[in-house]
Order: structure tokens, then sequence, then C-alpha cells
């Protein structure tokens, strides 16, 4: 089950989303909020990944849909390393706004980035 919060969904503890074996079940997006620190999200979506108009509402959810291999590239995609290039810049971005800094020590820097070639 599912109680919401400012247009999300929240799991409620030992809930889960309806699941069925059938199409045409998920009418709209409905995200549920796993976990609040650090916040992960599960997306029931209509079909099998979100319209273009999710991704064109919401930018960033492209790139985490990508960095986590959940976008199906276009032809050549899967060659293209600007694309993971920006997929893994957005990453670090993350990893910075959200104060995970364990790169710096697995890769022997001086301190954070934002530059992905300096990792």
């Amino acid at each position: 089950h599912k109680t919401k919060s400012r247009g999300k969904a929240r799991l409620q503890r030992g809930s889960m989303p309806g699941i069925h074996d059938a199409p045409g079940k998920t009418r709209e997006i409905t995200e549920y909020v796993l976990r609040v620190k650090p916040r992960a999200y599960f997306m029931d979506v209509p079909g099998i990944t979100p319209p273009p108009y999710y991704f064109e509402e919401r930018p960033e959810a492209w790139y985490g849909f990508g960095a986590t291999n959940l976008t199906p590239l276009l032809k050549g995609g899967a060659h293209d390393v600007e694309m993971h290039k920006k997929f893994c810049h957005y990453v670090l971005h993350c990893a910075n706004r959200d104060g995970i800094f364990q790169y710096v020590d697995k890769f022997h820097m001086d301190g954070p980035t934002n530059d992905v070639d300096d990792v």
C-alpha cells in the first residue's frame, strides 16, 4: 500500500506496490519513495520506460536512467563516448551534491572534483 505525500507515493513498512502480470494495468507514472536517506525511488510506469514527456519535464531523470543503464540507447548509442561521459558527469554531480566523497580515497585524489576526467 502507499500513502500520498506531495505527489509521490511513500511505501509503508511491509507493503509493496501492486504487481500484475498483464499489460495495461498501470495508467500513470507513480513514484514510490523506498528510503529517505540517501533518497531512492521505485518508479512504476505504463510500458517499459517512461514516456518521452517525462524526460522533457525532468531532464535529470534521463541522466539517472542512463547512468543506471535503464534508458534504451539509440542505434550506435552504446558506443557514444560523449553520452556515457554525460552520464558519468551526472553521477559525479549527484555524489558531490549528496556529500558522498568515497571516490576521493578510492582513486587517490587530493579532494572532490566536478570534472569526470579527473576521476
